[in-house]
């Protein structure tokens, strides 16, 4: 079964909540969410290439993994949840290279993906988003 965690985004002060920060203010952090001052994000239950856990909203390279194999260059993409409406996708965590298009990873048995590094996150860097372009 895959574990249940966050990390939040707290808007005011800039500055990111761990899960053990957030569960003994977990009536706070909801009544926060609500007024749009902390932005939640969910562990995927998948790690990256450096066995650092990844959230919705983080921003990843991704080196494209054809057949296996782990290519040269790579991308920007965001991890994000799809609800599986619209193409041949099914409902779950993609890296939306934010073209209308979703990247493939290399998974191993222990949820590590291969070929790809965490390199911030939708609200701490979003410049990362632009030079991405």
């Amino acid at each position: 079964m895959r574990e249940i965690e966050f990390v939040a985004w707290e808007t005011i002060s800039k500055s990111m909540m761990t899960w053990k920060e957030l569960l003994p203010h977990l009536s706070h952090i909801l009544y926060a969410t609500k007024q749009q001052n902390i932005k939640l994000m969910q562990y995927t239950g998948l790690k990256d290439k450096n066995k650092k856990k990844i959230y919705d909203g983080f921003i990843c390279k991704v080196w494209p993994c054809i057949n296996g194999e782990i290519k040269k260059n790579f991308m920007i993409c965001v991890v994000k949840w799809h609800d599986g409406s619209g193409g041949m996708w099914s409902s779950g965590w993609v890296l939306d290279r934010r073209d209308g298009k979703y990247e493939a990873t290399c998974t191993n048995d222990e949820g590590i993906m291969e070929n790809v590094q965490v390199i911030g996150n939708i609200y701490k860097n979003p410049e990362l988003l632009k030079k991405s372009r």
